[in-house]
Formats: C-alpha cells, sequence, structure tokens
C-alpha cells in the first residue's frame, strides 16, 4: 500500500528531529554555526517500507522536507528545528507501545476507506427513512435513493437487500430493508445497515427505525440476514452474525 508522501516526509522529519535529540549530546549550547555536528549536517535520502525520500539539515539544526513538484520544480518544506535535548537516555520506556510509521500510516489509510462506507451506508438509512416516509414501502435501488451513490466505488460495492420478518404479528411489521458495504480491497471491514417498521401509530403510520452495523473482522463476504425480535418499544433489528452495533436510531 502506498503512503501519502508528503505526510510521510512529514512524519520522517519529525523522527529524525527527535533523534537529534538523543544523539547530539550539548549541541544547543554551542554557537548557531557550530550546533549541528557534521555528521547530521546535509542531504539525506530516508527510506521508510519501498519509499524513499529526501531530507536537508542545516549546521543549526534545521529540517527541510525536499518535494518534487508535478512541473519538476525541487520545492523545501520547512518541517522545524531541535530546541532542547531532554534525557541522555536513548532507551524506550518499559511500557512503550512501538509502531512503525509505515504501520501507522497503513492504518490511517485504513480507516479513511472505512469511514466512506460508513457515512455511505447511514445516508442509504436516511434514504431509505425517508422513502419509505414517501411511499410506504423500502427500495432496493440506490437511484430511487436519490443522493447520488454509486453501486461501486474504488473501495467499496454497495448492495441492497429487502427482508421480509417471519416472525412480525402483523403485515406492516414485515417490512425492512438492509444494505451492505463489501471491501473490494484486503484489511477493510464490511458495514451494514438496517432499516424497519418498528411500530404502528394510531393513524396506521408506520414508524421506523434503522441500525448501523460493522464486521468484528475484514471481510469481502456478504453476511447473513439481519434478525429481530420484538422488545418493549416494538420490533428491534440485530446486527448480522460476525457484526457489532455502532449506531441505534
Amino acid at each position: 500500500m502506498k503512503l501519502p508522501k508528503l505526510a510521510w516526509f512529514t512524519a520522517y522529519a519529525g523522527l529524525v528531529l527527535l533523534a537529534f535529540q538523543y544523539t547530539s549530546p550539548g549541541w544547543t549550547d554551542l554557537p548557531p554555526a557550530m550546533q549541528m555536528g557534521e555528521q547530521f549536517v546535509g542531504t539525506w535520502q530516508v527510506e521508510l517500507g519501498d519509499q524513499t525520500g529526501m531530507i536537508v539539515i542545516t549546521p543549526t539544526g534545521q529540517v527541510y522536507i525536499l518535494n518534487k513538484t508535478a512541473q519538476g520544480e525541487m520545492k523545501a518544506i520547512e518541517i522545524g528545528r531541535v530546541v532542547q535535548k531532554l534525557s541522555p537516555k536513548a532507551t524506550l520506556p518499559p511500557n512503550a507501545k512501538v509502531t512503525s510509521l509505515a504501520e501507522r500510516f497503513i492504518q490511517q489509510s485504513i480507516q479513511a476507506k472505512q469511514s466512506e462506507a460508513k457515512q455511505y451506508i447511514g445516508s442509504m438509512n436516511r434514504s431509505e427513512q425517508a422513502f419509505f416516509l414517501e411511499t410506504d414501502r423500502f427500495t432496493t435501488s440506490l437511484n430511487a435513493l436519490g443522493f447520488g451513490i454509486k453501486p461501486e466505488t474504488e473501495n467499496y460495492r454497495y448492495r441492497i437487500f429487502l427482508l421480509h420478518n417471519p416472525r412480525a404479528n402483523r403485515p406492516e411489521f414485515k417490512k425492512a430493508v438492509w444494505s451492505i458495504a463489501l471491501p473490494k480491497k484486503p484489511n477493510l471491514k464490511s458495514y451494514a445497515g438496517v432499516v424497519w417498521v418498528t411500530n404502528i401509530t394510531k393513524t396506521n403510520e408506520g414508524t421506523t427505525a434503522t441500525i448501523l452495523c460493522e464486521s468484528n473482522q475484514p471481510t469481502a463476504q456478504i453476511p447473513p440476514a439481519p434478525t429481530f425480535q420484538v422488545g418493549e418499544n416494538g420490533l428491534e433489528a440485530n446486527c448480522p452474525k460476525g457484526f457489532s452495533l455502532l449506531q441505534l436510531r
């Protein structure tokens, strides 16, 4: 997985700044022109995973990223300067959890992709409620929901299924729909939304409710359909097997 280039350089440069604090004892007490030892001053190629980049370190401890634009021009981005050495210790605390920069960015990328699916399923839930309010039925058509979500994006496929609850004792309660976001890439979780008629008012109007669920593990498999039971406030829905509840409305 490719890491965001500028963000990667920024994080790496920050790491370099921290390293200077622990490997250059006493440099802040020297005159500015002598503060950074020769072993650090210069232009460096740095590596993280399968990516490389360049940083420049000045004699006064300034750190810059060299970033090449689409037009081929080199731009220098100032990251910062080492200010103060906090400790001569060069060991991690015993309870410190070590995470590589590559792993950190991969997790951030995964979370961003999953955020798309959560937002889309939440929007589909709300649109199904609005559609039911107008038509007294649910739909499996994304176009009918009318908010521009495509069946597929770069990261997810979206599908909608009608549900009929066999345990409901009234025909109105049999109306339900659920949507699913299935990842197209590895390491991504799936998301499911359920919209159903939970109560019938005195004027014979259906009241709807929704849930948003997340798979417990990354998966691209269509899960079993959600289940229902009668609760204190009417019909209640459960997330599909292997999913956990994120939101109830």
